[in-house]
């Protein structure tokens, strides 16, 4: 079968990229002809490449420009099942791995105030992406959610989505990549950041600080006394957006800022606990990846990742993602229980293997192709 994937460009550290990865070794072992089209991407060997060179410039420019230039390329490959994971329609499967867009401005003007909700209806950006998704939604005859909070946001954004079209699959985690850690693991790590041996480390991983919710994780921070507690940030984001914050709430020193890291295994093995009080998240793979790591994960209900955690067994969940004082209690909890915890998050992980969500998947194409 020849089946080409829509992918606008690699991003070493992102959770779409490194699930089509996967996505596409499965395919090559199952002897299918595979084409990517894409702008930019790495080695990826068994995989034909059709390069398309998107102009530069604005956010709006360059969406714009790849979706035209991908469904041309597209027209030319002719494939037998083409499966986008941007938001470009004309496909036959989409891959709603961004989400709702009209849900998460939703979720924003509620937090960002009165104003900054009325930019929304005039930026073109969002207006151009809000058109899409619905010309999308409307017309891909199949859909693949990664949470059920997200086919829910479809269906209750947009009237009159057929939602049997809509199948949900878990992104899943690679068990053997994500394991728990040893004595070793929480050494070197300490050791990497000049911290004691018997220093407490919260993790959180996330590119989007203000999306993921790092200023609620801040607040809840500066109200725990434990001067042995620590917060690692990992990811891309603006730090000196925080200076003042962590200033007002003395934690300079209390706080360590990573950088963005391709290989986050060290990380999840040397640290405790895992925070991610997100305001939007279809379904953030760094949860599971924490989970699989044997961490207490404590996320928001505005995270898919969230359906597959066992409220005070595995983790926690966050009912509102700006509540930093139910933050702070969760994460002192957890902290104490880490290790009963941590044993019930390996265990739920478990449950969750990428070779499940892959097969899911692949399952789907080929169900479409006999359509």
């Amino acid at each position: 079968m020849k089946i080409a994937f829509l992918k606008k460009r690699f991003n070493p550290y992102g959770g779409a990229e490194r699930y089509l990865s996967h996505l596409l070794g499965l395919l090559r072992g199952e002897r299918h002809k595979i084409f990517l089209i894409t702008s930019e991407w790495g080695e990826t060997g068994g995989v034909e490449i059709v390069k398309v060179n998107i102009r530069k410039g604005t956010s709006l420019i360059s969406i714009t420009d790849y979706q035209r230039k991908a469904i041309e390329a597209l027209r030319q490959v002719s494939p037998d099942c083409s499966v986008s994971l941007e938001r470009i329609y004309g496909t036959d499967i989409y891959r709603a791995g961004d989400g709702c867009h009209k849900r998460f401005l939703q979720i924003r003007r509620k937090t960002e105030g009165f104003l900054k909700g009325l930019s929304f209806k005039i930026n073109p950006l969002h207006r151009k992406i809000l058109k899409t998704e619905e010309a999308i939604f409307r017309t891909t005859p199949r859909i693949i959610a990664n949470s059920t909070m997200v086919k829910r946001d479809i269906l209750e954004s947009y009237q009159n989505i057929d939602s049997e079209k809509i199948e949900v699959i878990y992104n899943g985690v690679d068990l053997e990549e994500f394991a728990p850690g040893g004595v070793s693991d929480r050494t070197a790590l300490r050791e990497r950041f000049g911290l004691s041996g018997k220093a407490e480390v919260i993790l959180f991983i996330g590119s989007d600080y203000r999306r993921k919710g790092l200023k609620t994780l801040l607040e809840a921070m500066g109200s725990i006394k434990r001067q042995s507690t620590y917060l690692l940030v990992v990811g891309r984001g603006r730090r000196e957006n925080y200076r003042r914050l962590l200033h007002r709430l003395g934690l300079e020193e209390r706080v360590i800022f990573a950088g963005p890291q391709t290989e986050p295994g060290p990380f999840y093995r040397g640290a405790d606990i895992f925070v991610l009080p997100t305001l939007y998240d279809p379904f953030s793979n760094a949860t599971i990846e924490a989970l699989a790591s044997g961490l207490p994960v404590i996320t928001s209900q505005n995270n898919g990742a969230s359906e597959i955690i066992s409220h005070n067994e595995d983790g926690y969940i966050l009912d509102d993602p700006g509540d930093s004082s139910r933050l702070a209690e969760y994460i002192i909890r957890a902290l104490d229980e880490r290790k009963e915890m941590g044993g019930n998050a390996r265990q739920k992980a478990e449950s969750y293997p990428i070779e499940k969500s892959l097969k899911a998947f692949m399952k789907t194409i080929e169900e479409w192709r006999r359509e």
